[in-house]
């Protein structure tokens, strides 16, 4: 619901988790920080330090001792729909005036898992397509010229098939 209140579980190996509310924040709080944080930055303008500093204030900040307690050097985030895109190494500590990046853990985000399939399959003979462009001259992206190499080379390895360049389309991925 939007109206719940933010809470923060946090489990370490060999301990018990450790639950803690964050009642300042709900969970449509969070989301409208997320989503202003998100369109400042893919859009590159400033002002998104507030939006950064704030959700540093509900997400990291009320774990972070615990994290030092337990010597926790790195994190994985199960976040929920709406903050999966959230970059929470672009959070912000306004006390000690560094982005999460900058900390002494590192933050990195997984699906919730209750959207993984944890059913065991055999991938060693599943089909192989590859894709891949070396120039993105309407992007003005720098080139990745390795692409060319690596994508006939998983095809020897794998067998399936790749396409690149110009055959690298959405009609030509959906066929």
């Amino acid at each position: 619901q939007q109206n719940y209140a933010l809470e923060l579980v946090v489990i370490t190996q060999g301990e018990d988790p450790y639950r803690i509310a964050v009642p300042q924040a709900t969970r449509k709080d969070v989301l409208i920080a997320s989503n202003r944080l998100l369109n400042l930055i893919s859009k590159r303008q400033d002002g998104y330090l507030p939006f950064a500093a704030e959700l540093y204030q509900w997400l990291i900040a009320p774990i972070e001792a615990t994290l030092s307690e337990r010597k926790v050097d790195s994190t994985l985030f199960f976040l929920p729909d709406g903050l999966r895109t959230l970059p929470l190494a672009a959070l912000y500590d306004e006390t000690e005036q560094k982005f999460v990046v900058q900390k002494d853990f590192s933050v990195g985000t997984a699906p919730s898992l209750n959207l993984v399939d944890y059913r065991y399959r055999n991938l060693n003979k599943a089909p192989v397509l590859a894709l891949g462009a070396t120039q993105f001259p309407e992007q003005n992206q720098t080139p990745l010229p390795g692409v060319g190499t690596e994508l006939p080379l998983i095809q020897s390895i794998k067998g399936g098939e790749y396409l690149l360049n110009q055959d690298f389309t959405l009609q030509s991925l959906e066929e």
